[in-house]
């Protein structure tokens, strides 16, 4: 197929070709096989991503804040994770892309967060649920925490995370 007399797609035994991105709507999100495509996205703003899977009105109604880590309530809608409760931080995770209606959550992927808690976030350190939806690069420790692997800082600079959040946490005693 060519489009201004360039071939943007062929086919061949082995698949298809596509020369320039792909771009599937499904009226909510722009995805290709549930994940966000530009390689290229700005990550200028809290909640700007990356390669994210995309959690799309799960609870759209919810508010939220880009670039806070919320908890699935089962009820309600999102919020904000913490540590100290395992009812806000052993559930589903995400991160909000805009401040408002939670119609589009990450859920996994590169994203700005709008602050890494704890002492020195360098690359590639491990983060955790931290407070009131800030994650943190210090292990929770005293009683009662829930300690829960969230990702990894991706530019400590900007605030950037890997976010994959481990679906294993421990109560600490």
């Amino acid at each position: 197929m060519y489009h201004d007399g360039t071939k943007k797609i062929e086919t061949a035994s082995d698949g298809v070709r596509v020369s320039g991105g792909v771009q599937v709507t499904d009226g909510y999100v722009t995805r290709f096989n549930g994940l966000e495509t530009d390689a290229n996205a700005s990550l200028s703003s809290a909640g700007n991503h990356r390669g994210a899977d995309i959690l799309a009105n799960f609870y759209p109604t919810a508010s939220v804040d880009a670039g806070k880590l919320y908890n699935a309530d089962g009820t309600n809608g999102w919020e904000l994770a913490d540590k100290d409760a395992d009812n806000t931080s052993a559930s589903l995770l995400a991160i909000a892309t805009d401040d408002g209606d939670a119609d589009t959550m990450i859920t996994k992927g590169i994203v700005r967060v709008h602050d890494i808690a704890g002492t020195s976030p360098s690359k590639g350190k491990t983060v955790y649920v931290g407070d009131s939806g800030i994650p943190t690069v210090t292990r929770p420790s005293a009683d009662g925490d829930i300690v829960r692997i969230i990702g990894y800082v991706y530019d400590e600079t900007d605030n950037v995370i890997f976010f994959n959040p481990s679906p294993d946490f421990i109560e600490v005693a």
